[in-house]
């Protein structure tokens, strides 16, 4: 599994079937594909100019967001993402299609009166959640090193404020959420720049959606 749906499955409320932070999820989704087209060797961020090369995997919201990176080739920061808030509204729903395909999640329709008013989802294999939760608890409690992969779930997870859901206890939050702090601050990935300006854009763009909501 990507970024992408490891994001999802942690973001799967066991309880009221929700996803939590859904608000901001395409956003973080679009991020997450970011990092994974980085791991793949498929984007690089230099000298603050992107580059998407070929080759993109047979993952509809890969092809979604390199489609959408693929006419910005060469282009600074800020014009690559200037307009990409319009055009990642379906990320999940093509990333919820993808996932139902692989009997990852399911999702139940929920209706009032007539109308279909959203999904109650429920990851499938529960080890899995399991076997994604060990790594960041060793990392975010217990304070031991990560590795990459780990390092690039831990800022997303920490951009959608999953950490006051994953952890029970004041003191357990507490901890996850400082070394979250330390960990934005520390490069991760094979090329220091890309991973850098991926997470910094992400926690820009989140904190520039928060303030024009409040208005």
């Amino acid at each position: 599994m990507g970024y992408k749906e490891r994001l999802v499955m942690l973001s799967v409320d066991p309880q009221k079937g929700s996803i939590r932070g859904r608000t901001s999820i395409n956003t973080l989704l679009f991020f997450a594909s970011l990092f994974e087209l980085a791991d793949k060797g498929l984007l690089r961020i230099e000298d603050g100019r992107w580059t998407i090369r070929e080759g993109v995997p047979e993952d509809p919201v890969l092809k979604k967001v390199a489609g959408i990176l693929a006419s910005k080739n060469g282009k600074r920061t800020r014009w690559v993402l200037n307009n990409v808030p319009l055009r990642i509204s379906s990320l999940f729903r093509l990333l919820r299609d993808h996932m139902l395909e692989r009997h990852l999640i399911t999702a139940q329709p929920l209706h009032f009166l007539f109308w279909r008013v959203g999904y109650r989802y429920r990851v499938v294999k529960q080890g899995l959640v399991l076997r994604e939760f060990t790594p960041l608890e060793r990392v975010l409690i217990y304070g031991r090193d990560p590795d990459p992969g780990t390092h690039v779930m831990i800022l997303l997870l920490g951009a959608a404020g999953l950490h006051k859901s994953l952890f029970a206890g004041t003191e357990y939050r507490r901890k996850a959420r400082q070394r979250m702090k330390e960990l934005r601050k520390q490069p991760g990935g094979s090329h220091p720049e890309t991973y850098q300006t991926i997470g910094k854009e992400l926690f820009r763009m989140l904190r520039s959606q928060k303030q024009h909501k409040t208005f």
